[in-house]
């Protein structure tokens, strides 16, 4: 029996039990072994020498026996002892330090987390050499975007067999890749589209490039992974870890093991990938990724009493976290600067319910979505409270709203936002943020008796798809939606997709699409349909399973401010190139057309010649098996009577 296995079987006898973290144990092995009259001083020695400056646990050293004839006395250790620490930050520091310690001469400690235990335990015996991932440059991985005619890409995960294809954005998509089994449980774009990610019984499997070349992800039994926002890791889930992996060479660069609670499972990455967090219920966990290594900031937890929820923003190392009322402590909104943990702005909340924390895509902004409780509730339903995040000392608006909301959404690239409020009939209300103004949230127009209750912007602001969709599996939903324009403050075009569960833009804001999903209970006939931004259907597919549609998401412009400025300025002449190279594929889509039924004309005229020249040779023995040329008999005329009504004419006469 090996080490590892020793000390797994050991916890059930010692007082570090199977009930204990094992990620908050440490197991430091090559320990003397010694015998009772000894055991006293190692015990001793390994505390004041080894333990000196470790944050253990005192009074947890435990080192397991082997007693000697079944005695109660004489025994001898087994070369190994077990430590516990406060939490696993404390015990990873300590692996650490203690890894690779010299005990004396002869002796070198070894160490590593009870819960890699099991990992080591289960090695093959036979060295099998890690899979080496081939090098692809970044202009391959991205090589979509090279695409002559400017297409966005999307794919659909449809049928028993899962499978997955994925097209060409247009009038008329253009499959580019295709394969059935392609996925076990989902799939999902990475954050800048550089990946295609599927999950697999065994792990995730990554594609990229041209080829779509894969990346294998051991991680056994997940239910979900994610992207950091700029491609370079990946987190997947189970309930035994949470793995992040470096994409580009599939190492495992940090374990955790999962809480009882699970919102304190997610992890979520600042803008630029360099930091990591995590709600636990003595506070936040920012963890620092740089020389693919993840180390806990400052090397202890950012303590935050009751913490709620947090989210970082789009664009800075800051984020926005809320703890909810106690006693006669009031909730509050805190902006925390990272990585110095200075709080930039707090602003405290009373009646409070729950919060949502809502940023603007371009980072200005922060909604705060208030729900209230209590006699407040029944004159004020909730609140929206925006942080201005680039203006001096951050100062904080406050909109009162009567009734309760349950959706609000920023407009990108702009300054506006939108809200549904209501019960069952719902209003939408459009409203503009300035700071400069006098009143700096102001409300542009309200649309009442509405059923729509989903936002969905174009990436490119300006347009607005609000929807009537199937939110939970059980319910049905018309699948109506309406297109406004929030500039012009105008209905653009209103339309249905019966049953449809999502409206999703492509990231250029020209195309959007309705998707009714299995996975969203639909018992209708699943599809989707693609239209252009004034709602004119473009593509329609049908199938008998769609589990999922998603667009390819593009990395930011390369363009700075003046070249943008410059493209703009020249839009007139970009637009009259792009209309003649339309006008040049519908003249050749046209010219395809003509060429393919003119072929068909000549396939069936020389069918037709063949048929009548194969006639000709079998008269003579048709004559003789008939004994009559049927060729001249003719067939007596067959008169048809056929009437039509023209017209009829109803004329009342009068009374004589």
């Amino acid at each position: 029996m090996s080490a590892d296995t020793l000390a797994l079987s050991e916890l059930q006898l010692h007082s570090i039990n199977l009930d204990e973290k094992f990620q908050n144990v440490v197991v430091i092995y090559n320990t003397p072994v010694v015998t009772q009259e000894k055991y006293d001083r190692l015990m001793q020695i390994i505390t004041l020498k080894v333990l000196s400056n470790i944050d253990y646990i005192k009074g947890t050293l435990e080192m397991p026996k082997t007693y000697v004839d079944g005695s109660t006395e004489e025994f001898t250790t087994k070369g190994f002892c077990f430590v516990a620490f406060d939490n696993a930050d404390k015990a990873a520091d300590a692996v650490k330090k203690l890894d690779g310690t010299a005990f004396s001469a002869t002796i070198t400690f070894s160490a590593i987390l009870m819960s890699d235990v099991p990992k080591y335990a289960n090695l093959p015996d036979e060295f099998v050499p890690p899979e080496i991932y081939p090098l692809i440059p970044n202009e391959e991985k991205r090589s979509w975007l090279l695409d002559s005619r400017h297409r966005d890409q999307y794919a659909v995960h449809f049928d028993e067999i899962n499978s997955i294809r994925v097209c060409w954005a247009g009038e008329e998509p253009e499959q580019c890749a295709f394969r059935n089994n392609w996925v076990d449980s989902e799939f999902k774009w990475s954050s800048k589209g550089t990946y295609l990610g599927t999950g697999h019984s065994q792990g995730v499997a990554l594609w990229c490039g041209s080829n779509w070349t894969r990346f294998r992800y051991a991680h056994p039994k997940i239910y979900g992974f994610e992207f950091s926002p700029n491609d370079n890791y990946l987190v997947t889930y189970s309930f035994e870890s949470i793995i992040i992996w470096e994409c580009s060479t599939g190492e495992a660069l940090r374990t955790f093991t999962p809480s009882a609670t699970g919102s304190t499972n997610v992890l979520r990455f600042s803008h630029d990938d360099r930091y990591v967090a995590r709600a636990t219920s003595a506070g936040l966990q920012i963890y620092e990724i740089a020389n693919n290594e993840i180390t806990l900031l400052n090397k202890k937890i950012y303590t935050v009493d009751r913490l709620a929820d947090f989210a970082w923003s789009p664009t800075d190392n800051m984020l926005a976290y809320w703890v909810p009322e106690s006693g006669n402590s009031p909730a509050c909104v805190s902006l925390l600067n990272v990585p110095r943990l200075t709080v930039a702005r707090t602003k405290s909340l009373f009646n409070v319910s729950h919060c949502v924390l809502v940023w603007h895509p371009d980072g200005d902004f922060l909604a705060v979505r208030i729900d209230r409780s209590g006699k407040v509730a029944l004159k004020i339903a909730a609140n929206i409270e925006v942080f201005f995040i680039r203006e001096r000392q951050i100062p904080v608006e406050s909109l009162e709203i009567p009734d309760n909301v349950v959706n609000f959404a920023w407009e990108p690239k702009g300054s506006r936002f939108v809200l549904v409020r209501g019960v069952a009939t719902y209003t939408i209300d459009i409203y503009n943020v300035d700071a400069k103004a006098r009143t700096s949230i102001q409300k542009l127009k309200s649309l009442e008796r509405k059923s729509h209750r989903s936002i969905s912007w174009s990436p490119r602001g300006q347009f607005v798809v609000f929807g009537s969709l199937r939110i939970m599996p059980t319910e049905s939903a018309p699948g109506t939606f309406e297109i406004w324009n929030t500039h012009d403050l105008e209905l653009v075009h209103n339309s249905s997709h019966d049953q449809a569960s999502h409206l999703l833009w492509d990231p250029s804001g020209r195309y959007f699409a309705s998707v009714v999903s299995i996975r969203d209970g639909s018992n209708s006939e699943n599809g989707f349909r693609i239209y252009d931004f004034k709602g004119k259907i473009l593509h329609s597919e049908k199938h008998s399973m769609v589990h999922r549609f998603a667009w390819r998401p593009r990395p930011a412009s390369l363009l700075n401010e003046e070249q943008r400025a410059g493209v703009m300025k020249n839009m007139r002449k970009f637009a009259q190139e792009f209309r003649r190279q339309d006008e040049a594929r519908g003249s050749r889509a046209k010219t395809e057309l003509l060429t393919r039924r003119y072929n068909s004309l000549v396939e069936w005229n020389r069918f037709r010649e063949a048929a009548i020249a194969r006639s000709e040779e079998d008269h003579d023995r048709r004559v003789a098996l008939l004994g009559f040329d049927p060729s001249q008999v003719q067939e007596a005329p067959v008169t048809v009577q056929m009437e039509f009504i023209i017209e009829e004419r109803t004329t009342v006469l009068p009374k004589n």
